[in-house]
């Protein structure tokens, strides 16, 4: 486990000022449950641009990212004009480990991570 839990009552501002959040839903799809995510200035802010790795934990509750330049999963990239798009599509049964179809879901950005938990 590279970052077992994720404590937002940190009182360093420093971290605070690094860290954003937003909301999503898990859906159910015909192959599997899905968390997408898809937003330039969050996913960049962590350090999540199109291109990277990263290592994901699955577990009851909560996805945990990292960004790994050894890790399996990769941060897609859709280009809509010049501009290029970071997506985060977890798509697979190890999602339905942790969520259930409709769960509202926060995601918490901040350097280097980012966790997905149930709202």
């Amino acid at each position: 486990m590279f970052y077992t839990s994720y404590n937002n009552t940190d009182s360093n501002t420093a971290t605070q000022a690094q860290t954003a959040t937003s909301k999503t839903t898990a859906k159910a799809t015909k192959r599997a449950l899905r968390v997408w995510l898809e937003n330039k200035t969050l996913l960049d802010g962590a350090g999540f641009y199109a291109g990277a790795t990263y290592t994901a934990e699955y577990s009851t509750g909560q996805i945990a990212l990292m960004v790994d330049p050894d890790g399996t999963g990769k941060v897609s990239s859709c280009k809509r004009g010049d501009a290029l798009r970071p997506i985060i599509d977890l798509h697979s049964v190890k999602v339905a480990q942790s969520f259930k179809a409709g769960d509202a879901l926060t995601v918490t950005y901040e350097p280097g991570y980012i966790f997905i938990r149930k709202a």
